[in-house]
């Protein structure tokens, strides 16, 4: 959290997402992000499929993305090759740079209605109340 920290100091306030429970964020994260003016903002649990901007607009392509470059490969080499650790770090870079666009980043800001905000992108049925 701190080299986050460090990473956007020119940018407050600032906004930081989470999925999962505060039972793992520590009280020496939270006293940071006091500390630096930064909001943390729990996502309900087990939802981050229809609200994290970035699982609904770049891990999905990312996915995509690599089931395709996987076919291809198997099409090329006839299945015979393992994907050894170097051909599999250019594969993931490649993917990487195709899924995790500004465009993708911005666009599932939007989807999930975190930016603008727009509460209409928060379905009733995708919020389990009782966990919230």
């Amino acid at each position: 959290m701190e080299e986050f920290s460090k990473e956007t100091k020119d940018i407050r306030p600032l906004l930081m997402l989470f999925a999962g429970h505060l039972t793992h964020m520590s009280a020496a994260t939270i006293e940071l992000t006091m500390r630096e003016d930064i909001t943390l903002m729990k996502l309900p649990a087990h939802r981050t499929d229809v609200l994290q901007p970035l699982h609904v607009a770049c891990f999905n392509p990312l996915k995509s993305y690599y089931e395709k470059e996987l076919t291809a490969r198997v099409h090329q080499t006839g299945a015979r090759e393992p994907l050894r650790k170097a051909a599999f770090v250019n594969l993931l870079s490649k993917i990487w740079r195709l899924g995790l666009t500004k465009s993708n980043i911005m666009s599932g800001f939007r989807a999930t209605g975190v930016f603008p905000v727009d509460a209409s992108k928060y379905k009733e049925e995708h919020i389990d109340k009782v966990k919230l």
